[in-house]
């Protein structure tokens, strides 16, 4: 059984196989390197992601680089989760209220760009289900206050051009996918679960995943009537979500962005 550190982003992403048929994962493209203010461990992670669950937005944030600037994008999910704003950004000061932490966003001349509001573990029923940081809203400067999806014992969190996706276990460590199709946003309904979790309808639910990994590949597959859903991630691969019907893939999108928490040998 694997452990996974509590409040850290890292590589987990999805790529298809290289061929319709192929059970194995394609060889690895030479990675390129990252943009000045990125750093990025696998393709399209990063440290945050807040999928707004109360507005057509997602939010994404790189690691800091060594001077401490990192790159902050907005996507807009009612235009095909295109980019619509990228700026580089610093961290500010971090405050404490109410169970909750608090952090201001910058940008390179210290003008504020958001606040950012994380749940402090201990407030959470079971603080080791926390496998992602329970991100829980971001205000930004002169726009909308988002509440953020996440589910305690998130296994990866991304999206598509298409749709959102969070691979998760249950409290027995069983897999579960859901996905959340950007079409369905305006009319999906928000749903409160325990302790902090949130989250809106899903469009697509299928339970009993399996997982494959080697050092640099984690795979999950779900299974639901002929149909497979497959997250892949590789070290050096651009990360996709793939649809198949028996071994042929039908569908397969490019994930934009992820985060998940890194995996912790016992």
């Amino acid at each position: 059984m694997r452990s996974y550190s509590r409040f850290a982003a890292a590589a987990l992403a999805a790529a298809t196989l290289a061929a319709c048929g192929q059970s194995r994962a394609p060889e690895p493209e030479p990675q390129t390197a990252p943009a000045s203010g990125v750093v990025s461990i696998r393709p399209g992670e990063v440290a945050l992601l807040c999928d707004a669950i109360n507005a057509p937005t997602i939010l994404t944030a790189t690691e800091p680089d060594a001077t401490g600037v990192f790159t902050l994008r907005e996507y807009d999910k009612a235009n095909n989760g295109d980019l619509t704003r990228e700026r580089r950004a610093r961290w500010g000061q971090e405050e404490g209220a109410a169970g909750s932490r608090i952090r201001a966003m910058t940008d390179e001349s210290g003008a504020m760009i958001a606040s950012v509001r994380w749940l402090n573990e201990g407030m959470l029923e079971d603080a080791s289900a926390a496998y992602t940081p329970p991100l829980v809203g971001v205000q930004l400067e002169g726009g909308p206050s988002l509440d953020c999806r996440w589910y305690a014992r998130t296994r990866a969190l991304g999206f598509t051009g298409q749709r959102s996706f969070v691979v998760a276990e249950d409290s027995d460590g069983d897999l579960i996918y859901r996905s959340f199709d950007f079409s369905n946003a305006a009319r999906a309904q928000r749903v409160e679960l325990d302790g902090a979790q949130r989250t809106t309808t899903f469009n697509v639910e299928v339970r009993d995943g399996r997982e494959m990994t080697r050092p640099d590949v984690t795979q999950f597959e779900f299974d639901n009537q002929g149909i497979t859903y497959r997250v892949f991630t590789a070290a050096n691969a651009p990360p996709a979500l793939s649809v198949l019907r028996g071994e042929a893939i039908t569908q397969s999108d490019t994930i934009t962005a992820y985060q998940a928490p890194p995996a912790v040998a016992e």
